[in-house]
């Protein structure tokens, strides 16, 4: 293959085709006028064509499949011209060719099940001519489940699997197909979906593998005509089994079997209905550390579209600023229900599991709405876990971290709803996680947002009710005024100049003046937050002075808002009087 670039080695498997001879193979086929190989087939297995199928490199495995595929298009196109009469017929090298990848995918060794299935399904597709129907029953012939050892069986259900998936993958998936209604049981889509319900039921691992192509194939009948003549079918699946005892994939076929062609949501998420699949969704950890199929149907349902829906099609999220009402009650309804008070209180790999949906959510919910998922125990958990090396909760509170600082660079919704998050029920988050999660949020404010989240420190600072003081005395005011000085300081070109000269005086006279009020007489900030101010006030002072980038139509948009006289009333505290001259500006 002179001349072949990377790109070429590595191309996918369903254009491979479209190069036509552009690439000759590594070996030559001789080939006699009838067009049948004379040594083609003992060629292919001496030069490794087979072999290499079966690598664990996927290189080696796409590269051997093409020219394998490559050479079979030659063969049975000089065969079709050499017997003009009979073009539907295959030539005895694809024949053999066929046979030989459906006993691989039974096959253990390496990487055999990937690189004989992917031909086949390859071939299947490239050959339209050939009837499925007949291969799908000689591939039952060949891997036989009756009268073997149990370890030959379990090779042969898992042929079957990979085979079943190549013949969906090359003749149904992404396609809308015709279905006999008249006769539906002697269907080739029927025959797919009886055996792939059987693999389903043999073993515990091959359940989620055999559902997912049963959905595909789903996917590939109008939806009027599947409700017409094939739910009923399916339903009989499930007629003597509860809910609350399906498991993860049964429960994902139920949804499947009642919402494909009603789509009727409201139902199948009610109060009731959410309570009876707690259980079966909370056993979906046993996929860990994939989240189940099972999920991706409840976030379809929900219209949260991910990279691909439950039937396998790919889809564009409709992005949209908050969810509808409807939605909305539902989505907590069954957070609440199945991850907060379920998944978080598990196990690890439970925990797991709601930390992979909590960060799946967050990259697809509208910003104001982020907080649905973002619930107390979800956050417990990520202080718990995210600075604690060790464990399995660590990567992926990482990962759902690095998700919402990734997401809030640029959206300064989303900073400020999860800022009211953190500041409600973890005011330390960046310390108990080490990490800048909350320094980010509050970078990626516009001055707007950056002014409410100012006036909400100060707010925090004088509010002096009992759970706030829990800890130490002054603990809650010291926080405050430290994120205070941050935000001034890190955020300075976001406020007008009158805002920062108010902040100023009054940091300043909290940190060297004594003052009373004078109804009660009582001192109004305690010691240690003046200490506290004492030791950073000239620290803040040179941060504030260095030279920063003035946005002037922030701050002026935040100076005609009215910011100033909020921020003097906040401040409890007249402060004209001591700017003297510039109290003018100031007001």
């Amino acid at each position: 293959m002179d001349g072949d670039s990377d790109r070429d080695r590595k191309i996918s498997y369903e254009n491979c085709f479209l190069l036509g001879s552009a690439h000759a193979p590594y070996y030559d086929v001789h080939r006699s006028a009838a067009g049948q190989c004379n040594e083609g087939t003992v060629l292919l297995t001496e030069c490794g064509g087979f072999w290499q199928l079966s690598s664990n490199n996927e290189n080696e495995r796409t590269n051997s499949s093409f020219l394998l595929c490559n050479d079979l298009l030659k063969c049975q196109k000089d065969f079709s011209s050499a017997n003009k009469a009979d073009k539907k017929s295959m030539c005895y090298d694809l024949s053999y060719t066929i046979k030989r990848l459906i006993r691989g995918m039974a096959s253990s060794r390496d990487g055999s099940r990937h690189g004989f299935s992917m031909t086949f399904s390859v071939l299947l597709k490239a050959f339209s001519f050939i009837d499925c129907n007949e291969i799908f029953d000689m591939m039952l012939d060949l891997l036989k489940i009756k009268g073997v050892t149990s370890q030959e069986e379990k090779e042969s259900n898992f042929g079957r699997l990979f085979g079943c998936f190549a013949i969906v993958k090359s003749r149904f998936a992404g396609q809308e197909v015709e279905l006999d209604t008249d006769n539906v049981e002697d269907t080739l889509f029927w025959k797919l979906m009886a055996e792939l319900r059987r693999l389903a039921k043999t073993k515990f691992y091959m359940e989620e593998s055999s559902t997912s192509a049963i959905l595909s194939l789903m996917s590939a009948v109008k939806a009027d005509v599947y409700q017409k003549h094939v739910a009923d079918k399916m339903r009989e699946w499930f007629k003597e089994v509860e809910v609350e005892k399906l498991t993860p994939s049964d429960l994902q076929l139920h949804l499947a079997v009642e919402w494909y062609g009603k789509f009727d949501t409201k139902r199948l998420l009610s109060t009731a209905m959410v309570e009876k699949m707690s259980e079966p969704l909370k056993n979906g950890a046993s996929s860990h550390p994939r989240v189940h199929g099972v999920w991706l149907m409840i976030f379809e349902m929900l219209g949260l579209q991910t990279e691909q829906n439950t039937f396998g099609e790919v889809r564009a999220r409709q992005s949209s600023e908050e969810l509808d009402s409807k939605t909305r009650d539902m989505l907590v309804r069954l957070w609440q229900t199945v991850v907060d008070d379920g998944l978080m209180l598990g196990g690890h790999e439970r925990r797991f599991l709601g930390l992979s949906l909590c960060e799946m959510l967050v990259r697809v919910l509208p910003s104001k709405e982020v907080k649905l998922v973002m619930s107390a125990n979800v956050l417990n958990c990520l202080v718990n876990n995210a600075g604690r090396k060790g464990t399995i909760l660590r990567d992926m509170c990482l990962k759902l971290i690095n998700s919402v600082i990734a997401k809030a660079q640029g959206d300064s919704v989303f900073s400020e709803t999860l800022l009211e998050v953190f500041l409600a029920r973890h005011r330390d988050f960046d310390k108990s996680t080490r990490t800048r999660t909350v320094g980010t949020l509050v970078e990626s404010l516009n001055g707007e947002k950056a002014m409410e989240h100012l006036c909400r420190l100060i707010s925090i600072f004088h509010d002096n009710s009992t759970d706030l003081q829990a800890n130490e005395k002054g603990s809650v005011k010291i926080w405050a005024l430290e994120n205070i000085t941050s935000l001034l300081t890190r955020s300075s070109d976001k406020f007008p100049q009158s805002v920062l000269q108010y902040m100023v005086l009054w940091l300043m006279t909290m940190a060297f003046y004594t003052r009373e009020d004078a109804k009660e007489k009582q001192t109004i900030i305690d010691a240690p937050a003046c200490d506290f101010l004492k030791t950073k006030f000239v620290g803040f002072l040179e941060d504030l002075s260095h030279p920063r980038q003035s946005d002037n139509e922030v701050a002026m948009e935040v100076e005609e808002s009215g910011g100033v006289e909020k921020i003097s009333k906040l401040l409890k505290i007249n402060l004209k009087p001591i700017l003297g001259e510039h109290a003018s500006i100031a007001s």
